[in-house]
């Protein structure tokens, strides 16, 4: 479909890319130098669990460093979120940076809620109020919560508010401690 529309270019991305074998990798390779000989470009993102280490190790055991420079050439850690200032930086992108639905200019928090967005309600105003309840809730993973906490802490928020968006609307406390206890973390 990509040669169809003169393309040159294909990304992939991937999550989960820990739980492929050596045989799934090396089909993927295929893939990729079939695109290549297209004159088509594949780059490949991926995601994984820190086990996707001992994938790459055992690449490195039968050899197969083709597929190590082709699939893994930069791992990345994953960074947690550590602080409460990481965690605005997340409300705020948010709030000012993000676009739903794509296209119409409208950032998540402004879509969730609208009226109290028009006058200065922001996430990132919460953050503070936002950790706190984090720690308390999740004390075994202080100070260090992963994404899924996050995320899940944030959409509990917007799915959990989305019918009181009201002009003057404020966090409570018992409102995060609401959207923690829906994330079920």
């Amino acid at each position: 479909m990509l040669a169809n529309v003169n393309g040159d270019q294909f990304v992939l991305v991937m999550d989960e890319v820990n739980l492929l074998n050596e045989f799934d990798l090396t089909e993927l390779l295929e893939i990729h130098n079939i695109f290549w000989m297209d004159g088509i470009k594949m780059t490949t993102i991926s995601f994984g669990q820190p086990e996707v280490l001992d994938v790459i190790s055992a690449l490195h055991k039968t050899g197969q460093r083709q597929i190590i420079a082709r699939f893994f050439r930069k791992p990345i850690p994953f960074c947690s979120c550590t602080s409460e200032e990481t965690l605005a930086k997340v409300l705020h992108s948010l709030d000012d940076d993000t676009e739903w639905p794509e296209g119409s200019g409208w950032t998540y928090t402004y879509f969730f809620f609208p009226r109290a967005f028009r006058n200065g309600f922001r996430l990132a105003t919460f953050a503070g109020a936002i950790w706190r309840a984090l720690v308390k809730a999740l004390p075994e993973q202080s100070p260090s919560f992963t994404m899924e906490a996050i995320a899940l802490t944030i959409n509990g928020l917007y799915i959990g508010m989305k019918n009181r968006d009201i002009s003057n609307l404020i966090l409570s406390d018992e409102d995060i401690e609401n959207a923690l206890a829906s994330a079920d973390l």
